[in-house]
């Protein structure tokens, strides 16, 4: 994250504070807080504290919101249940409202997230065949590569024959 953020032989304390937010409709670590902060803190010795300016917040929209400010917890609702509650909320609705209304946005994100799903399809894809071939390699059953590659038979032939293996 800090790269680029400092210049050739600035000193690392010149890094500005930043903050990573994670807002998750479930709770990442099961404490039951509504929020977590954390900051680097070295593992074997907690007085040390490394100072690179970077604050990381997991909001659990899930948690207990009574140990968070109204505020925070007023947003917390409004991204579980879409309820509106104060001025920050409503507008913030507004906004949401104005960008749902927009099918320029909306295609755009659309499209976007289409392109995403595809991409982690052909990733997937590419994954069981590598895998498939691995397990054709060291002598596997075909009937044991469709079991856990998901391939079907006639995947799974067509990369034996370009093995020219037989299975």
């Amino acid at each position: 994250m800090d790269n680029g953020a400092l210049k050739k032989d600035e000193p690392y304390s010149h890094l500005r504070k930043s903050y990573v937010i994670f807002i998750c409709t479930f709770d990442p670590f099961g404490k039951g807080l509504a929020k977590y902060t954390f900051n680097a803190i070295c593992n074997e010795d907690h007085s040390l504290v490394l100072d690179d300016g970077v604050t990381r917040v997991f909001i659990n929209t899930e948690g207990d919101k009574h140990r968070i400010s109204k505020e925070l917890a007023n947003l917390v609702g409004y991204i579980s249940t879409g309820e509106v509650t104060d001025d920050y909320t409503r507008q913030l609705d507004e906004e949401v409202q104005e960008l749902r209304n927009d099918t320029g946005k909306e295609v755009s994100y659309m499209t976007y997230m289409q392109t995403m799903m595809e991409e982690r399809a052909m990733a997937y894809e590419e994954a069981n065949q590598e895998t498939a071939l691995n397990m054709l390699k060291d002598g596997f059953p075909a009937e044991t590569i469709i079991k856990y590659t998901k391939l079907t038979l006639e995947q799974v032939t067509k990369l034996a024959a370009s093995l020219h293996c037989v299975h």
